[in-house]
């Protein structure tokens, strides 16, 4: 905060009233300026990209799984998992929760590159991740099996590999953590933390329970709707009897 207040008056203080002639062209350089125009950068076009990914992610998911509520999900499971990541890196990091043990850095702040990619990364393997499961149990479905049967088949064919994968991703990014550069610990940190929430926590509970909880309404999508997407229209159907 110290270093960007500095930016800040130099810029609109001092550098203004330096009595250079008219219309001189004074540039502000250096580790710390450079920080505070890529947070300003960052503050202006980074919520512009997360909305429009966002936006995309639910039309395509709309339409490959014939659903108003299973995208809308999907993209709420895949924040959930990020936001655990990022509180990872803060833990780690900002706190020292077992860097002794990761023999990471104990820094005061988490770079602002490391946020951006790692929401880029995660978001793009936790849909990847739902597409899988979920596609086999929209399979299931259209085979005519019940919400149940149709979770409990998706998750016994996709589970495993899902994991397996997970295990793998986690294992490579370890490299990462061991590493002498403070930005590259942090990315390998958050990478490994929200894939193995998202594929253990996320997937394996958080995902069936949601679907479970909202049966029926799980499969459907109205005529406007699928008209306007121009895919299958999906009715909803009567209530499942409860065993």
């Amino acid at each position: 905060q110290a270093s960007q207040k500095l930016v800040h008056e130099l810029r609109d203080k001092y550098i203004p009233n330096a009595g250079f002639p008219e219309n001189t062209q004074v540039y502000l350089g250096g580790a710390p300026a450079q920080g505070v125009d890529l947070l300003e950068s960052i503050l202006k076009s980074f919520p512009w990209i997360v909305l429009l990914a966002l936006a995309i992610a639910y039309i395509v998911l709309l339409r490959a799984f014939r659903s108003l509520i299973l995208p809308l999900k999907a993209i709420l499971l895949d924040l959930v998992s990020i936001a655990a990541a990022y509180g990872s890196l803060v833990l780690v990091f900002r706190f020292g929760v077992g860097s002794s043990i990761l023999g990471t850095y104990q820094l005061d702040q988490i770079e602002a590159w490391v946020l951006i990619f790692l929401f880029a990364v995660l978001f793009g393997l936790s849909m990847d991740y739902e597409v899988f499961i979920v596609s086999r149990m929209r399979e299931a479905r259209n085979r005519g099996a019940t919400n149940t049967e149709a979770i409990i088949e998706g998750l016994t064919h996709t589970g495993g590999v899902v994991t397996a994968a997970a295990i793998i991703l986690v294992g490579a990014l370890g490299g990462l953590v061991i590493g002498h550069f403070a930005g590259l610990q942090q990315l390998g940190v958050g990478l490994a933390f929200g894939i193995l929430i998202d594929a253990t926590i996320i997937r394996g509970l958080l995902l069936p329970s949601a679907m479970v909880l909202l049966g029926r309404w799980n499969w459907w999508l109205p005529k406007p709707v699928a008209k306007l997407v121009r895919t299958k229209a999906s009715p909803l159907e009567e209530r499942e009897a409860r065993l």
